[in-house]
């Protein structure tokens, strides 16, 4: 010792002499090189393909089959309780559109032809395309529309109470070739062939104007349409029956009713039914309170139906 202090090597190099019991470590293992398989298994991942050798685990065919099952049946689950679903109501919801507009293209071309008669023919002109100013012409064709009554409840309940119900008429109108109501009648919503005062009016009212079309409406019942439907048959008999002039008559009036009586002879108009659906819904209306301000809704109906019958 040198005397130089502390503890220290004999050589004074800075080395630490490492004592005897002390036994050394044992050294780090060298780290493999790289093989070439391994390099190429890094490339061809990176290039996004299956490796070819047999230590990767897509190469294995087991595993491979396995995946294509798994990956088959996701798809498949996806197809069968999403997709085909979806597809499912929506090819319904489309035909269920198509379906509510072919339906309703039907009943607007059938509401068209129904509705379709002067002066509420489709024109160019006029308001919302309509001929309100009854100029076209039919040909010369007339027709009488008879409206039979409904029973309402109020009617009912007076007569249960005692009281005689408050009776409609049975109402007649009569359209000229444009459509125009030109003449008008009523008689007893009760009328029969008995009931001579009513003959005598309707029976008059069909031999001033001869009509080429009577239509009766039906929504009335049964009973009723055909009781009026018969009176209407039977007043157009007593209509052909020749009246006798009077006394102070010229030679010229004579005349001229024989041409009448001989016009009326020959006179055969058709008598039918007609529905009123529609008529009843222009009796309604704010056109037919426009057009007929005056007229009760037995008469706006009689006016559709006879316009509908010169269609």
């Amino acid at each position: 010792d040198d005397g130089s202090g502390g503890g220290g090597d004999d050589d004074g190099d800075g080395d630490e002499e490492i004592p005897d019991d002390v036994e050394e470590p044992e050294p780090l293992p060298e780290p493999e090189p790289e093989s070439e398989d391994d390099d190429a298994f890094d490339d061809e991942a990176f290039d996004g393909d299956v490796p070819q050798n047999e230590s990767a685990p897509c190469a294995d065919p087991l595993l491979r089959a396995a995946w294509d099952d798994e990956r088959r049946a996701a798809v498949r689950l996806a197809v069968e309780k999403y997709l085909v679903p979806s597809l499912v109501d929506e090819l319904r919801n489309e035909l269920r559109r198509k379906g509510v507009l072919a339906v309703a293209r039907l009943a607007a071309a059938a509401l068209k032809r129904r509705a379709d008669v002067a002066p509420f023919r489709l024109v160019d002109q006029g308001s919302n395309g309509l001929d309100e100013s009854a100029s076209r012409q039919f040909d010369g064709c007339t027709a009488v529309g008879v409206a039979v009554p409904r029973p309402d409840a109020f009617a009912s309940s007076e007569k249960e109470r005692g009281r005689p119900p408050p009776g409609e008429p049975l109402w007649l109108a009569y359209l000229n070739g444009t459509g125009s109501l030109a003449d008008r009648c009523s008689v007893s919503d009760r009328a029969t062939e008995r009931d001579l005062p009513s003959v005598r009016a309707a029976a008059t009212f069909f031999r001033r104007h001869v009509p080429d079309v009577i239509v009766v409406s039906t929504s009335a019942g049964m009973g009723a349409c055909r009781r009026a439907f018969r009176f209407v048959e039977y007043c157009m008999e007593a209509a052909r029956t020749p009246m006798e002039g009077p006394e102070d008559e010229t030679i010229e009036q004579t005349m001229k009713r024989e041409e009448r009586e001989e016009l009326v002879a020959e006179w055969k108009p058709t008598l039918a039914f007609a529905d009123d659906a529609l008529a009843r819904i222009f009796s309604l209306s704010v056109r037919s309170q426009r057009e007929l301000e005056a007229a009760p809704p037995s008469l706006r109906l009689a006016v559709s139906l006879a316009r509908a019958a010169q269609n």
